[in-house]
């Protein structure tokens, strides 16, 4: 499965595209892998290069964030039992 995103705040001076693709693990068919990329190009503003690398530096570290939160949502769905309420997760 693949997911495409694009920006659309500030897209006439930054745009951001992003691409997601899940597949399943080559050996393990229980686990899936997920490649992320993003292209940045930031037009009509001073100092583009600096401004790309802060961009590009702000989407990995929201990546690992998120990657992180996913990693914890699973863990709790294998550890918290079935028959608990969904609020008592957070």
């Amino acid at each position: 499965m693949t997911a495409r995103t694009r920006n659309l705040t500030l897209n006439r001076f930054v745009n951001i595209e992003e691409r997601l693709e899940y597949t399943e693990h080559p050996t393990d068919s229980s686990k899936t892998l997920l490649k992320q990329e993003a292209t940045i190009n930031v037009e009509k503003v001073p100092l583009t290069s600096y401004v790309e690398t802060l961009v590009a530096k702000t989407i990995n570290t929201n990546a690992t964030k998120g990657r992180l939160a996913m990693e914890w949502v699973i863990d709790r769905m294998r550890t918290v039992p079935s028959s608990e309420p969904t609020e008592q997760l957070a």
